[in-house]
């Protein structure tokens, strides 16, 4: 069953063939760690950082910056290009 997290607890534990304060016999861990390996996530291969900067770069609101900026550049309101607020002064 995948909808573990929708049974009360107490069906979990029955349904697991263990019990709830002592945990499983050390035969019985015996048995399902050769049966079903070890409890670990299996580490699949990382990204890279040039695909991490892709994705950020053509993600839908950046994009949108980019173009934005662009439109803004080719109209000559250079000051709403850059990423500098015009509004604020150091």
């Amino acid at each position: 069953m995948s909808d573990w997290h929708r049974i009360d607890a107490v069906d979990v534990v029955k349904r697991l063939g263990t019990d709830a304060t002592a945990g499983l016999a050390e035969s019985e861990a015996a048995r399902r760690l050769q049966e079903h390996g070890r409890n670990e996530i299996a580490e699949r291969g990382g990204r890279s950082a040039w695909k991490i900067l892709w994705e950020q770069l053509t993600a839908t609101m950046v994009v949108i910056l980019i173009i934005a900026a662009v439109v803004s550049g080719l109209l000559g309101s250079f000051k709403d290009t850059g990423s500098r607020n015009s509004q604020c002064r150091p």
